[in-house]
């Protein structure tokens, strides 16, 4: 919102610093965003008085003026016929430097026109630089003084704030004075308007209004303005509203507009003869109804909307924007001005189904001042007097709520004290609170009645007086001690902890965190494989098809923030997302954590040493692996599985026992293919609901070893497709008592060895934890183990061989 400083000049004394000034708007809870100084780029252009016009004798358009620049009278050529003996102007003497449409600037010379010389020129707002477009030349008001330097009129100081959606009482710029008054404990002017009725035409015998829905506008007043002439506005008004942005249009146009910022209340303006009957019908609409908008687009008001009807059609949208029929036009004679107070949950619903807000909108929507409404009505009807020429007709139309009583809320001080942890006398609190205009009342020692004023809808209850008294007594002033500390006896969800555990960990494997969207389309709902009873979660009220799904699966955004990273060059990404996945099965909703993880590209930077490779499989693995004991989750099995969306034969369930964790693999080349990614792609997925039921809850801690182990290694050969699990797990079951442990040391495939044979090579730890073993004892107990083992695999093994380690 912007204010200018010399309009708000007009209601309170502003200090002369405008640091001092920038620091109250703070105070205030009113952010300044920008402070600009405006300060016109053209020079020599001085107030004029146009003392005598003639007809160019040479031709018909234009005008010889004399014109009076405070020091001489010199002659000028002027094109406009509004130029007239009497009014006052701005003038370019010969010299002066005007600014062009293209940013460069032009020199004012004497010049001979049709035979006539021209010392200077009259200007426009347009040749001024103070305007994009504006209908001949500027009048300025006749009190000016000739030879006034026309900069001084048009410098001034405009700050652009912010509101919060709590202070929709300063949406306008008295709003805002009355606020600083407070900060700045300087008075505040009074917003009075009296209105002169000379048309004695009762306004009652003009227009019949009816107000169908009470409960969505609980008060619609109206005047009747006739002999209205619509021109161009005054310099006063358009300048007014140029400064706080809003372009000038026409002078009645522009009243509207003036009265909205000035005061807060929206009017609309009707063009009296085209009302229908001369019947208003305030109502709200049985169907959706079509409308032509003031702004030429068609827009379907939605039913229950609440609309302003004449006897045959539809006229404006309550609160938002009236439409064309019926608006004021260039030819309009004759105004009906409009004021009501509409109800706050109806405008916003309808504004935010029509997408549309406006600034009428947005005050209706915060709540207007009920007391404000006569006075814009009467200001409105005053200002077309006054500057259109226009006759007011006597008495104003009021259906519905004319008195107003706010309820007072009941306000203890000594609470006030005890939440603000200040110490402030009964007194003091009192005088915050009536400085706000509030009204107090000691109702007993330590109980007020405090009634907020009128245009104070955001104060209903205790707590916000605490906040009012806290915001006028500064809350830098507020005392800064430690407040108490106070535990919650709750502990936090079980499934928020691992959620921030298992980010922790993938943070530290060097992954990166990704997010994306829980909304997808159906077709990429559909891309991973899922059961035939597993269906989407579908979204009511979708703006587009490619938002209108719940995810089922993280792998289809994973996916396009891949393709997203690879368009712009980043062919390397490794990363992950923790998130809910959705899906409705047998009639039941779901909604379970999921852990997604992608890998593509190169593993590590590119590096002279080590070199750099591509991530595979078992980066993947290893990656998942590490997951799985960061939650101390043990024996964990990696089972072949055959899913469409991941490569055939490089694909993997996680179980423990019978539970499927989740799935790992690289991600088939069709479903790559989809979303145009030309290099390998890793995925895995764990369920953290799941994962979180299976740490252990119980932990045994063991002493270090103080003696030192012995190792052996075993190579055995394999068919190439056969997984080692089984191997590993007959070993584990015949749980020799010297064996600690043992791992896969090496993979090795070759040409000579087969191409359907692998060899796999394991390192066996024996360690005997009271004494030392000696070699015999170690070799007799591998010999042992490894002839069972030959036992219970029976042809799985083709070639073995056995390494001791010195």
């Amino acid at each position: 919102m912007k204010i200018p400083l010399s309009w708000l000049g007009e209601y309170i004394s502003l200090p002369d610093s405008l640091d001092v000034l920038c620091d109250a708007f703070t105070r205030a809870g009113l952010e300044v965003d920008h402070v600009a100084s405006v300060s016109p780029a053209f020079s020599d252009v001085v107030v004029a008085k146009v003392i005598q016009t003639e007809r160019h004798p040479h031709a018909d358009r234009l005008q010889v003026a004399q014109v009076f620049d405070g020091e001489r009278t010199v002659q000028v050529v002027c094109g406009d016929p509004k130029c007239r003996p009497g009014i006052t102007i701005a003038f370019a003497k010969v010299g002066a430097t005007l600014p062009s449409a293209d940013g460069t600037f032009w020199t004012v010379k004497e010049a001979i026109l049709r035979q006539i010389s021209s010392s200077g020129m009259i200007c426009s707002l347009e040749e001024l630089g103070l305007a994009s477009k504006s209908e001949g030349i500027v009048e300025l008001p006749d009190s000016l003084i000739a030879g006034q330097d026309v900069t001084t009129l048009y410098k001034d100081t405009i700050l652009d704030i912010s509101l919060t959606p709590n202070l929709g009482h300063c949406m306008s710029i008295y709003g805002v004075a009355r606020e600083l008054s407070s900060f700045l404990q300087t008075p505040l002017r009074p917003l009075v308007s009296s209105v002169r009725e000379t048309l004695t035409l009762p306004l009652f015998e003009a227009i019949q209004v009816q107000v169908d829905a009470p409960h969505l506008c609980s008060t619609y007043s109206c005047r009747l303005v006739t002999s209205v002439r619509v021109e161009p506005s005054p310099f006063w008004l358009a300048r007014k509203l140029e400064l706080a942005g809003i372009r000038s249009i026409n002078n009645v146009v522009d009243i509207s507009n003036y009265v909205l910022l000035l005061t807060g209340q929206p009017l609309h303006f009707f063009d009296y003869e085209e009302i229908q009957e001369k019947k208003l019908i305030v109502r709200a609409a049985d169907t959706p109804t079509e409308m032509q908008t003031l702004d030429d687009v068609i827009r379907i008001a939605p039913s229950e909307a609440l609309l302003i009807c004449d006897a045959k059609r539809p006229l404006a949208i309550a609160g938002i924007m009236g439409g064309k029929e019926g608006s004021v036009q260039t030819t309009t004679t004759s105004v009906l001005i409009e004021a009501a107070r509409f109800q706050a949950s109806s405008i916003r619903k309808t504004s935010k189904t029509l997408s549309c807000k406006t600034d009428a909108s947005l005050r209706f929507e915060k709540g207007t001042d009920p007391l404000t409404l006569p006075i814009a009505l009467d200001l409105a009807a005053d200002l077309l007097r006054q500057v259109a020429g226009g006759t007011v007709a006597s008495g104003v139309l009021t259906l519905g709520q004319k008195s107003y009583v706010k309820e007072p809320i009941p306000c203890s001080p000594s609470k006030v004290n005890k939440l603000l942890g200040t110490h402030l006398s009964q007194g003091e609190i009192q005088d915050l609170l009536e400085n706000l205009q509030m009204q107090v009342e000691r109702v007993s020692q330590d109980n007020f009645q405090v009634t907020p004023p009128s245009y104070r809808n955001d104060v209903s209850q205790e707590i916000d007086l605490v906040e009012e008294v806290a915001r006028l007594y500064g809350f830098q002033n507020l005392p800064q001690g430690l407040s108490p500390h106070i535990d919650s006896p709750c502990s936090d969800a079980p499934i928020f902890l691992a959620e921030q555990r298992v980010r922790t960990a993938l943070l530290q494997e060097g992954l990166q965190e990704l997010l994306t969207c829980d909304l997808t389309s159906p077709e990429l709902s559909s891309l991973e494989e899922r059961p035939h009873s597993v269906e989407s979660i579908s979204v009511l009220h979708s703006k587009s098809s490619d938002y209108s799904v719940l995810r089922s699966s993280l792998l289809p955004g994973l996916l396009q923030v891949i393709k997203y990273n690879i368009d712009r060059q980043n062919h390397d990404l490794c990363g992950f997302e923790v998130g809910k996945v959705h899906y409705q099965e047998q009639g039941n909703y779901h909604e379970p954590f999921h852990i997604g993880i992608v890998m593509t590209g190169l593993r590590s930077p590119y590096h002279f040493q080590p070199k750099t490779r591509e991530v595979d499989f078992f980066d993947l693995k290893g990656v998942v692996e590490n997951i799985l004991n960061s939650f101390s989750v043990q024996n964990i099995s990696f089972l072949p599985a055959h899913t469409h969306s991941l490569q055939p034969g490089r694909q993997a369930y996680i179980q423990k026992g019978n539970q499927r964790l989740g799935l790992l693999g690289e991600v088939h080349p069709s479903l790559r293919r989809k979303f145009d990614i030309d290099q390998r792609v890793f995925f895995a997925k764990l369920d953290l609901s799941m994962l979180i039921t299976l740490q252990p809850t119980t932990f045994s801690v063991q002493d270090l070893p103080q003696v030192p182990c012995s190792d052996r290694d075993w190579t055995v050969t394999l068919p190439l497709h056969e997984p080692l699990a089984p191997l590993l797990a007959t070993i584990h079951e015949l749980a020799s008592p010297l064996l600690e442990k043992v791992f896969l040391l090496d993979c090795f495939t070759s040409e000579k060895l087969g191409a359907d044979r692998k060899n796999c090579t394991m390192r066996f730890i024996y360690r005997d934890k009271e004494k030392t073993l000696d070699w015999a004892t170690v070799e007799q107990e591998h010999a042992k183990l490894l002839q069972t083992v030959k036992k219970s695999l029976g042809s799985l093994l083709f070639y073995e061989e056995e390494k001791t380690l010195p």
